[in-house]
């Protein structure tokens, strides 16, 4: 049995009943300071979500009227590549999923033109700093950042017409999205 004892100094002993010696009471260690603050620090955070717009792209191979490097389709390290009509570049990894559906499956699909994704990025930058304005006037320890990667604001299918009756349709992503130049 421990007793719990002071000294002049205000110095807190510990006083074994069975030894009749006084030692010092243990500090707790700055590891388990750290380790218990890191295992409680995320459940106080409150994460940020961002709802992702859903786009569905169509994708032309090149009939000789473009440059020879649009509407092409080619594999590399990083996955299938897509080069777009408008000069969109798309990457399919080998960890994105890909369906395959019949043509009449794809009128279910909300379809975006190519030449629209700049206004989508457009719509969703405005909702985006809505929501990040009514954060600031709700808390003042938040603040803006803004968002360039397209990768962040939407999750992207291309949908590619393999035959008169089938599509594949890939989970894709914007190729050099976030690259520092």
């Amino acid at each position: 049995m421990c007793l719990t004892v002071l000294d002049r100094k205000n110095r807190v002993y510990l006083l074994h009943k069975e030894v009749k010696e006084m030692t010092p009471r243990k500090k707790p260690s700055f590891q388990k300071f750290c380790l218990i603050f890191l295992l409680v620090t995320p459940f106080l955070c409150q994460g940020q979500t961002v709802v992702k717009d859903t786009i569905y792209l169509i994708f032309e191979k090149n009939n000789g009227t473009f440059s020879e490097a649009l509407g092409k389709k080619f594999i590399n390290k990083n996955g299938i590549n897509f080069n777009l009509i408008n000069r969109t570049p798309l990457v399919h990894k080998e960890s994105f999923s890909r369906d395959t559906l019949s043509l009449d499956d794809i009128k279910k699909f909300a379809i975006t033109e190519e030449k629209d994704i700049g206004k989508k990025v457009k719509n969703w930058r405005l909702r985006y700093n809505k929501i990040q304005r009514e954060k600031l006037e709700s808390k003042y320890d938040e603040y803006y950042v803004p968002v360039s990667n397209r990768n962040f604001m939407f999750q992207t299918y291309l949908i590619e017409k393999i035959s008169n009756e089938k599509v594949v349709v890939y989970e894709v992503q914007f190729r050099n999205e976030g690259v520092i130049h």
